[in-house]
């Protein structure tokens, strides 16, 4: 699940340079355009992916920690001799005076002893735990009941033992198994004390695990328990590990298409390659106006072809030669596979650079300067498009326009200062010099 939409992103980023490279290559105005506003597309795809992986990744994550701190603790239990003894870490006498035993004097006493604490720290196995994750895999299913290993089995283990006052060693082994040794008296035991017994305890072997639900009724695979069980810090108990495991089955992360493996019709339709194509080309759709006519620029970027991206803009690349000096070695290759190559953002930077020498090498084109067609379209009126001849009214005298007339509409248009300057079609796309980053800002 989550490998998967990582993957996915890595293979939208790498698409995304594709459509970089090409746009930097491009000769054509209109064909940097397509390729610029595909990369667009494919960046806030990659966007959204990453965003969404975001949101899922952390509840898998802890998932896995606590995976990781419950194996340590099965780890420690595991390595803990059975046979191990219990140390002293408590005493208690009923009897404050603590002296010889009087004829009628009775010293209650008693022993704790229990494991070392530090037996149950997670962290002494962490670094034994390298295939965690591939174990945990394993249980990431949609099973309602998990074998975990009962939460009592982490507890230390403590024991209340006896000393006890007594007349000679030989007497005090015998005191441990026969009643309640500390309850006795002077006159039963004698008047000193020269020996004493303490009892111990071992550790039993781990108990089989036992099957722990994860959810709070069998047939119910989403409905987790409501409320976890209080642990002590740094340990992972059986409730809250099913708990975790419930929650962590539910995440979904959404795979964000490539825009190569859809067609230009297709595309055209996305309502985030909508925004992208409009912002580019300056055009302002009305807001009643229908889906068609918001399209438009998007159709008209892609050719509104029935060919994938792959074969129709991608494939093609493959077909341009470069060639560079990188350092002292040469890049070469075409496009397509120097796109998705180690040389990639080499490429991309020497393509880019090429770009701004030939843009630096272009007369300024003035700013008053006007097209064609604009010219035309200024003029409201039937008598002011008469006046120019390279423009004719089309329509009836009050409802109609001003258009360039046909064949007229690549011809060089006079500008405010008397220069001239190439035009595009009426029916071109222009791009917008605004920078590609507004496209963002829709998203």
């Amino acid at each position: 699940m989550l490998s998967a939409a990582t993957g996915n992103t890595q293979a939208l980023r790498k698409e995304a340079l594709v459509y970089q490279l090409a746009a930097a290559r491009a000769s054509q105005p209109e064909t940097a355009l397509t390729y610029t506003a595909l990369h667009a597309l494919t960046t806030s795809r990659l966007q959204k992916q990453e965003s969404d992986i975001s949101k899922e990744e952390n509840r898998i994550r802890t998932l896995i920690d606590k995976l990781r701190c419950r194996n340590a603790n099965l780890k420690l239990l595991l390595y803990r001799t059975p046979t191990q003894p219990l140390k002293v870490t408590a005493t208690a006498y009923a009897n404050p005076s603590n002296k010889w035993l009087g004829a009628s004097d009775t010293l209650q006493c008693t022993l704790t002893a229990a494991a070392e604490a530090a037996a149950n720290d997670p962290c002494k196995g962490l670094a034994e735990t390298p295939d965690i994750q591939q174990n945990a895999a394993a249980e990431f299913t949609a099973a309602q009941e998990f074998p975990f290993t009962a939460d009592d089995e982490f507890k230390a283990p403590a024991v209340t033992s006896v000393v006890r006052g007594i007349g000679d060693v030989a007497s005090a082994a015998k005191a441990l198994t026969d009643g309640p040794a500390c309850a006795e008296n002077a006159n039963s035991m004698g008047s000193k004390t020269t020996g004493a017994g303490i009892q111990t305890q071992t550790l039993a072997e781990l108990k089989q695990p036992q099957k722990t639900p994860v959810v709070k009724a069998k047939g119910t695979d989403h409905n987790c328990k409501e409320k976890e069980d209080e642990y002590p810090w740094g340990f992972v108990g059986a409730g809250e590990l099913g708990g975790l495991l419930c929650a962590a089955r539910q995440v979904t992360i959404p795979t964000q298409q490539a825009p190569s493996r859809q067609t230009g019709k297709q595309l055209a339709q996305d309502p985030a390659m909508v925004k992208i194509a409009n912002t580019l080309t300056g055009t302002t759709p009305a807001a009643e106006a229908g889906t068609e006519t918001k399209a438009k620029a998007a159709k008209h970027i892609l050719e509104d072809t029935d060919s994938t991206i792959q074969k129709k803009f991608i494939d093609p690349l493959a077909e341009i030669t470069i060639g560079f000096k990188l350092g002292d070695a040469t890049v070469e290759g075409n496009l397509k596979d120097l796109a998705t190559g180690g040389d990639a953002v080499a490429t991309l930077t020497y393509l880019q650079h090429q770009k701004t020498l030939i843009s630096k090498s272009k007369p300024e084109i003035n700013a008053g300067q006007k097209t064609l067609s604009s010219v035309c379209s200024s003029k409201s009126n039937l008598a002011g498009c008469s006046e120019d001849d390279k423009c004719e009214w089309k329509g009836t005298d009050k409802n109609g326009e001003c258009k360039p007339k046909s064949g007229e509409e690549g011809v060089k248009a006079e500008g405010n200062d008397g220069k001239t300057t190439n035009t595009t079609g009426s029916n071109s796309f222009v791009i917008n010099k605004a920078p590609l980053w507004l496209a963002f800002l829709l998203f």
